[in-house]
């Protein structure tokens, strides 16, 4: 036991100056590090082959592969580079000289706990340089019971009218300074609409970050769009209904055209008949041909057209037993029979009110017999 102890002793004193100590705590000392209060302190970097580890202090550092390490940091890392500096903490990046971070694919700020991918400086809690890819769902919370205030969105349709939906080129690079300054900053075909114009109509979905840039919440517009179609579904359907009564109307009025077209043609036969039959009386008035062999006559209605009223005028000798005046329709059926009991010349009043508009005969019937015939017509 003596001996043993005796030994390190030994050893402790050997290794006094050395650049690899082991302490009688069982910790491990290289070169000359500022404290000894670790299992393994080093003073200075740590190489393995190509891989690198410094600890410069307590709040500067990075884990690293290959490159030459300057005072300032002044080297390109890769995307095995793990550096911090006062508890900011970057992959694939490292802090220059005067104070600037570059380079990193992944970036923290102690500061103010935003994250960058592919940004060294976020404006947002997250925010991404390039295009985001996921394989699940996209969500945010809308629970009601997490809201207040709820208001419907009046005027949809014409608000999101206001807006332009624009196809353009966008700069890249536009928010990674330090990328832009390595290499040109390419451009992507995007679609979308213009920041400016959406602040017009709906400054809630608009934000501006600290450098004045600004970002468009397309999530929002989403609710927008769906009471916009709705209107617009509304008022499809409003006009739809006008049509279709403009349609009934129209062919309602179409079959009226197409009524009357008919009773005009029927009309102007019916005139026609008249004139024929004024013409005939005309001459068989001239002639005598009209007046019966026992002296029976039957005129012409007047007036011929009638609408309310007409008078059929007649004379009957004293001889005539029995007399009545018939009034039939053009298929041939019997309307109405008035009996004419005066003798000498008489006349019999006619009330179209009675009666449809259309044309009739009407005949004087004596002693069982025909005496006459004549037509009338009817208009209203």
């Amino acid at each position: 036991m003596k001996k043993s102890i005796i030994v390190l002793l030994c050893l402790n004193s050997i290794y006094a100056g050395a650049q690899l100590k082991v302490n009688s705590n069982g910790s491990v000392v290289v070169g000359t590090p500022a404290t000894e209060g670790a299992p393994l302190n080093v003073g200075g970097d740590i190489t393995a082959s190509t891989y690198e580890i410094k600890i410069g202090t307590t709040t500067t550092g990075y884990l690293g592969r290959g490159g030459t390490i300057t005072s300032n940091w002044g080297y390109t890392p890769d995307i095995m580079t793990l550096t911090y500096d006062k508890n900011d903490f970057a992959i694939g990046g490292f802090k220059t000289g005067t104070g600037t971070w570059n380079g990193a694919s992944l970036f923290i700020s102690a500061t103010t706990a935003k994250v960058g991918i592919g940004n060294m400086d976020p404006q947002f809690p997250l925010e991404v340089t390039g295009d985001i890819r996921i394989s699940g769902d996209y969500l945010k919370t809308s629970d009601q019971r997490l809201k207040k205030n709820i208001t419907p969105l009046e005027h949809a349709l014409q608000n999101i009218s206001k807006l332009n939906g624009k196809r353009y080129e966008k700069d890249v690079y536009f928010n990674s300074p330090e990328r832009k300054a390595t290499a040109t900053s390419p451009t992507a075909v995007e679609y979308g609409v213009i920041a400016q114009e959406v602040q017009k109509v709906f400054p809630e979905l608009v934000k501006i970050d600290t450098k004045g840039i600004l970002s468009v919440n397309y999530i929002g517009l989403i609710p927008v769009l769906i009471e916009a179609m709705k209107e617009q579904q509304g008022q499809i359907a409003e006009k739809t209904g006008a049509l279709d009564a403009l349609s009934r109307q129209t062919e309602l009025l179409q079959k009226i055209v197409a009524a009357q077209e008919t009773e005009i043609a029927t009309m102007k036969t019916q005139l026609n008949t008249i004139v024929n039959t004024c013409c005939t009386q005309a001459r068989q008035e001239n002639d005598g041909s009209a007046t019966h062999a026992t002296g029976v006559k039957l005129y012409q209605n007047s007036p011929n057209p009638f609408s309310a009223k007409t008078e059929i005028s007649y004379f009957l000798p004293q001889n005539v037993a029995a007399a009545s005046l018939y009034i039939f329709n053009l298929q041939g059926s019997l309307l109405k029979e008035i009996p004419v009991t005066a003798r000498g010349k008489g006349s019999v009043i006619i009330d179209g009110a009675a009666l449809s508009p259309g044309m009739y005969i009407y005949s004087l019937i004596v002693n069982g017999q025909e005496a006459d015939s004549k037509r009338m017509v009817l208009t209203k």
